[in-house]
């Protein structure tokens, strides 16, 4: 289990990095557009549980080393936000799979909206399209299965955190 959970650690820092830069890009655009502010919340919290839970990997698993209570609380908090998001690119996938009427009605919408440039036609925008989507469906269920065994290794390895001083 240990190689699996390490295999799909090292698959989600890509995405995480994207998402971070993402998020440094876009983030005064989200203080001008408060809509963009949950969208970018969300970013921020896959990519601060994907780095997190890759330090308690190295450190914490392979390393051997004690961790701060706070760290487990940060994967925790954190993964719960994430596989809210998870669940949220799994059922905007499913619906557009199950609707290619929707996928058709974006494409449309964006090819009036197409400028100069470089042109696609509807065709390549749609099969895009439908390649992003299974990326995001794969990346969606990669960071479900990742968060249900990094909440059993953390059960696993409870050693591994100090405990609260008293005082």
């Amino acid at each position: 289990m240990k190689s699996f959970y390490k295999i799909i650690s090292y698959l989600l820092l890509l995405p995480a990095i994207v998402y971070s830069m993402m998020v440094l890009i876009l983030i005064a655009a989200a203080l001008a557009n408060p809509t963009m502010l949950l969208p970018i919340f969300l970013c921020v919290c896959v990519a601060i549980y994907t780095f997190i839970s890759f330090y308690f990997l190295i450190k914490g698993i392979d390393g051997g080393n004690k961790l701060t209570r706070s760290t487990k609380d940060w994967i925790t908090v954190n993964a719960v936000v994430t596989a809210i998001f998870s669940l949220l690119i799994i059922g905007q996938t499913i619906f557009y799979f199950a609707r290619p009427e929707m996928i058709h009605q974006v494409a449309d919408q964006a090819m009036r909206q197409q400028q100069g440039g470089i042109t696609f036609t509807k065709a390549d925008l749609e099969k895009y399209m439908n390649i992003i989507l299974y990326i995001f469906l794969v990346h969606a269920v990669l960071l479900l299965i990742h968060i249900f065994l990094t909440l059993r290794l953390l059960r696993a390895n409870a050693y591994l955190f100090e405990e609260k001083d008293a005082g």
